[in-house]
């Protein structure tokens, strides 16, 4: 299916020398846990919209090699630790077999990026855009492996002069224990951040309507099949959750760091990661998508694909450890 451009016009910024922008953000970046729902201060020049109404296009350079230019830093939320019930009960209309309801509780507080890794800021860091529908700065990328995403994540804390979170050796990633940089977050911070204090199907109420129907709650928050034109949308125009984040119910499906097991603990756990391994050799993805079903948008759904592919139903919202 051939797309039209959904570029708008470009926006015009006016970024500094990249060693300017090194010595302004410093080596390290450990940023100190501020209020709940709190944004990141920005020191470096503002080289992203921060409304989402005000969100423009940035114009993309395809001529330069990564670290010839200005990068563009995802917008991050801070997420304070907590206890929440994840999956959810039988009851719930559409519940599955791998949403076993049980108690976790976070110990540490997470920065999560506020909306969805855009186009823009993907090209800005990694110099190339993978996804299927391009021509759009401000949607979300997609198209993007487990592995990509990974290696975005070491990038982005590459130029921003943080420790890598990931040892990257082909396929095979280790998660870096103690490394402040940007990371993928685990399922269960995933879906604390989703439900921001609630225990609904949807953050913001229950489902009422299970496939390409019009959701009165589902239609405020994402995009799905029910009202998508049939490819992603622009980040940041649906009603943010309480901690202020955009597009978590339905946009593009987020890869979160757990492998995939049909079965969750039986009783609470503290800071779960995810089994060591997979039988279906396959990591999680999480969030609701622009052509799925509204039950599939559910805070407590889980999807799954191998690590090494990539769709364009896949995209990535990063995360950080606080200090």
């Amino acid at each position: 299916m051939n797309h039209p451009s959904r570029s708008g016009p470009p926006a015009p910024t006016t970024p500094g020398p990249l060693a300017l922008l090194i010595a302004m953000l410093g080596s390290s970046m450990l940023l100190p846990a501020p209020a709940s729902g709190v944004e990141i201060p920005w020191s470096g020049p503002q080289v992203a919209p921060q409304s989402p109404a005000a969100r423009q296009a940035v114009p993309v350079r395809h001529d330069l090699a990564v670290g010839e230019y200005e990068w563009l830093t995802p917008e991050m939320v801070y997420i304070s630790p907590g206890t929440f019930m994840m999956g959810s009960p039988p009851e719930e209309p559409w519940h599955d077999t791998d949403e076993l309801l049980h108690e976790v509780t976070l110990t540490r507080g997470f920065y999560l990026g506020k909306y969805e890794v855009t186009q823009a800021e993907w090209v800005s860091v990694m110099g190339y855009n993978p996804s299927n529908f391009p021509g759009c700065d401000d949607c979300p990328v997609e198209e993007v492996s487990w592995i990509d995403a990974t290696e975005y994540c070491n990038e982005l804390s590459r130029l921003e002069g943080l420790d890598l979170a990931y040892e990257i050796d082909g396929d095979s990633v280790t998660w870096i224990p103690g490394s402040m940089g940007y990371r993928l977050p685990t399922e269960a911070e995933w879906e604390y951040a989703y439900r921001a204090g609630t225990s609904t199907a949807f953050y913001n109420g229950e489902i009422t309507e299970g496939g390409c129907e019009v959701d009165p709650n589902l239609i405020q928050i994402g995009w799905y099949c029910g009202n998508s034109p049939d490819e992603t949308q622009p980040v940041g125009q649906k009603m943010p959750n309480d901690w202020g984040l955009y597009d978590i119910a339905g946009n593009v499906g987020e890869w979160v760091w757990d492998w995939y097991d049909s079965f969750y603990p039986g009783g609470p756990v503290i800071d779960p990661i995810g089994p060591d391994s997979s039988v279906f050799e396959s990591r999680v993805v999480r969030g609701g998508c622009w052509t799925f079903w509204s039950l599939n948008c559910r805070g407590a759904d889980r999807r799954y694909l191998k690590p090494w592919n990539g769709t364009h139903h896949w995209g990535v919202r990063v995360a950080r450890t606080a200090q």
